[in-house]
């Protein structure tokens, strides 16, 4: 089991910055493990968390703490080397494992399949260490979970392509005494009692703590956001089903009535009831199955998600004052800058 040490250092956290700053990448790692310790020479922190933090190997850590015991900053920051090793990866190599990682499908389960795939494509042999490393260093790489996507079909396709001249069909086509016309993307999310667990911030070995319950009450929020305009207009509601749809609808038609509003949502059953009476300001555009992320009201959701995480609520009461607050902070610079995909701007027709 590795052993936290602590270690004294003479300079301050300020002057091995600098120093840092100032350094070439060969000096930089080093600088980069001396202010790793600096910054626990409080507490102690073994070599291997060190390593960890600074992405270097544990016996490097070894040795530049070994140089700085024996020979002080001026040791540590002496260049003993001829020249730099070159590295495992050349110009075009970097470029196809940068383009491979930057593909969102590529398909890869881990950094195994990765060395696999760049050795099959250069011919040559890499070391598994040196690649991920090479990976985490520079491009910043880690395994995540995939996201769960529809494969694009034809009427995904043609939505992306034909969105401009859709909304602007039905802005000419519409009858109604409208003195103007804007686009909204419209969702629901629900928000309850149990709580919601997400990342926190916290000092090096303190494990984020929060308070849980797991309580199966909750509320409703149907929202309807402008990437033109960044109006946006948002109701709670008890249930997601046709008559509290219908609630959000004749609501929503208030709000501007002479505004003839495109909505664009998602397939949900109650979207499509039939004893709903479409107000005539409301023009319904509905998404392709299952292609959650062409809906930028996803991303209002996970905006508020992160604020609504790692807090308790004693009641729904409380769970609505939290929505009635978030709501309220939300400006409009918010909501055009998060819902303005850019398949909606690809005809420039909101541009007036």
């Amino acid at each position: 089991m590795a052993h936290a040490k602590i270690l004294v250092i003479k300079e301050t956290e300020k002057e091995i910055k600098n120093l840092l700053k100032q350094s070439i990448p060969f000096i930089g790692q080093r600088l980069r493990v001396l202010l790793i310790l600096k910054q626990n020479e409080k507490v102690g922190i073994s070599k291997r968390e060190v390593a960890k933090l600074a992405v270097v190997d544990p016996n490097s850590v070894q040795n530049w703490r070994t140089l700085y015991l024996n020979s002080g900053i001026e040791g540590l920051m002496k260049h003993q080397k001829t020249g730099f090793k070159p590295s495992a990866f050349n110009a075009i190599e970097h470029n196809m494992l940068e383009t491979k990682l930057n593909d969102p499908q590529n398909g890869l389960q881990g950094y195994v399949e990765l060395k696999d795939w760049i050795e099959k494509e250069s011919g040559k042999t890499f070391n598994y260490n040196t690649l991920l490393y090479y990976c985490i260093r520079n491009f910043k790489s880690s395994v995540k979970v995939a996201r769960k996507s529809r494969q694009k079909d034809e009427d995904q396709e043609s939505l992306l392509k034909d969105f401009g001249r859709i909304c602007q069909e039905i802005a000419l086509n519409t009858v109604g005494d409208f003195d103007s016309v804007n686009l909204y993307f419209q969702d629901e999310s629900r928000f309850g009692l149990f709580t919601r667990n997400g990342k926190s911030v916290t000092a090096i070995s303190v494990k984020p703590i929060c308070a849980f319950q797991q309580v199966f009450k909750s509320t409703w929020l149907s929202g309807a956001f402008s990437p033109i305009t960044g109006d946006h207009f948002q109701l709670i509601l008890p249930h997601c089903n046709a008559d509290n749809f219908q609630v959000f609808l004749d609501n929503f038609s208030k709000e501007n009535p002479k505004e003839l509003k495109i909505m664009v949502l998602d397939n949900g059953r109650f979207h499509k009831a039939k004893k709903l009476i479409i107000p005539e300001n409301i023009v319904l555009v509905f998404l392709p199955p299952y292609s959650p992320e062409l809906n930028p009201a996803e991303k209002m959701w996970a905006k508020y998600k992160r604020e609504f995480s790692n807090k308790f609520y004693n009641s729904l009461e409380d769970v609505e004052d939290f929505i009635t607050n978030v709501v309220k902070a939300t400006s409009k610079k918010e909501v055009m800058s998060i819902c303005g995909y850019s398949y909606v701007f690809l005809d420039k027709i909101w541009a007036i």
